[in-house]
């Protein structure tokens, strides 16, 4: 399984990273929207963990109004992640009705291998 994190906090992404690929997963990173977007339409993973909240003005939200409309991305699985978790609350209803995945990133490190085990 290929899985592509958008995070921009490098130490966060390199956690993520490092803890999937120890359990063999394959990991593609990238660290803004346009990166994100471009990794995710040119590699098409099996799943997209991505930051909602990226520096640059341009939000994980953009990029997943992005993907949904592109036949070659829509059907990729996303887990969301933030630290914000009134974001999460406010956002939950949406994103578990568009079968979209949630993890504040306190808890990211423990369970985020369990999660992708669900794709």
């Amino acid at each position: 399984m290929r899985i592509a994190i958008v995070e921009d906090d490098d130490a966060i992404r390199v956690l993520i990273k490092d803890l999937l690929e120890g359990e063999g997963y394959v990991c593609l990173a990238g660290t803004s929207f346009i990166g994100g977007l471009e990794l995710v339409e040119r590699q098409q993973p099996d799943l997209l963990i991505l930051d909602v909240i990226l520096r640059g003005g341009a939000s994980g939200w953009m990029l997943l109004d992005q993907l949904v409309p592109n036949p070659y991305t829509a059907g990729i699985r996303v887990i969301v992640c933030t630290a914000d978790a009134n974001v999460l609350v406010n956002q939950r209803a949406v994103l578990s009705e568009r079968g979209i995945g949630c993890l504040a990133k306190p808890l990211m490190c423990r369970i985020c291998s369990n999660s992708s085990r669900m794709v």
